[in-house]
């Protein structure tokens, strides 16, 4: 639905994104982007605070010590 073609969400503005290399060739075999959590709001953190009733990214106290790994893209 992204009229420029890039895919983004609410959860970029606090993420990291790499680019990962294989040192034996020195070429770009994928990308990943981790997700922070936010001091905020840290039961909004993640996408899969949504979709996942595990305890553990539902605690505030916990969720600060934690990140999610999503777009998962290798070659």
């Amino acid at each position: 639905d992204s009229p420029e073609g890039l895919e983004q969400d609410a959860y970029d503005d606090h993420a990291l994104h790499y680019l990962l290399y294989h040192k034996a060739n020195d070429k770009a075999v994928g990308t990943v982007r981790v997700v922070k959590p936010r001091t905020d709001k840290p039961l909004h953190s993640f996408p899969l605070q949504f979709i996942c009733d595990h305890p553990l990214i539902h605690m505030p106290e916990k969720v600060d010590k934690l990140c999610e790994i999503s777009r998962l893209c290798m070659t």
